[in-house]
């Protein structure tokens, strides 16, 4: 009997210490989540330059979050996330699914460059997005999921550069308002949850230039309706 106490004293000494390495390297932990599984899923360099997490009040802030140009394109990024909020539903947590309350990105900025009908950075990011899910799929079949009850995308700012323009144009982008992302399907992949994002995204942009015509009738058939077939029944927008 004393060999089993001692034992299992051994065991909750090493359980703490890892609860406590946990709670005390949260923050580099999650930095190193994102831009290493971001940079996966999307097929080009995410970085991020702070993480706030706190798990006793599960809430999170993320600053500084920069998705990189795909390969072929020049310039520093394709989109720039200032802040993103995150709040937790402890309640919901899981090994398998992550259940986030409510996720708020505010003051992003959208760099899209159009080489040609078939050829935009945007688009290449979704082509990226579908090879880097498969591939995460085929490594790690205990992928773990995410459900975002509520998305806030606000105060964003877009440019576009494209060959059959004389110069740089600004895009409005209108707020996007998102709920129930991977709710229905129990959860979605990181993947998912990302394109969920990137279309309301990439329709505002898209729909600025028909209204502007600027060539935008080649881009929506190139692109929207490529994230319209990748994203049905993932989270639904909110007027």
């Amino acid at each position: 009997m004393k060999t089993v106490g001692i034992v299992v004293g051994v065991l909750l000494i090493v359980v703490v210490g890892a609860v406590v390495y946990i709670a005390q390297n949260v923050n580099s932990l999650v930095e190193n989540a994102i831009e290493d599984l971001g940079s996966k899923a999307l097929g080009t360099t995410v970085r991020v330059a702070s993480v706030d997490i706190s798990l006793t009040e599960g809430r999170g802030t993320i600053k500084g979050l920069e998705i990189a140009n795909p390969k072929g394109y020049d310039g520093p990024y394709l989109m720039q996330l200032d802040e993103i909020t995150v709040d937790l539903d402890l309640d919901e947590l899981s090994a398998e699914t992550i259940v986030l309350e409510r996720v708020l990105i505010d003051g992003a900025r959208i760099a899209a460059i159009v080489k040609g009908k078939d050829d935009s950075n945007l688009q290449t990011l979704m082509d990226n997005l579908d090879t880097g899910s498969s591939a995460a799929a085929e490594t790690d079949a205990g992928e773990i999921t995410v459900i975002i009850d509520r998305l806030d995308f606000v105060n964003a700012q877009a440019t576009v550069d494209a060959v059959f323009l004389s110069e740089q144009v600004a895009i409005d982008v209108p707020d996007v308002h998102l709920s129930g992302i991977g709710r229905k399907e129990g959860g979605a992949t990181a993947g998912e949850a990302a394109a969920a994002l990137l279309k309301p995204i990439t329709e505002a942009v898209v729909r600025e230039m028909i209204t502007r015509s600027l060539g935008g009738e080649d881009l929506e058939a190139n692109i929207k309706n490529k994230i319209f077939d990748k994203l049905k029944g993932f989270g639904r927008s909110e007027d």
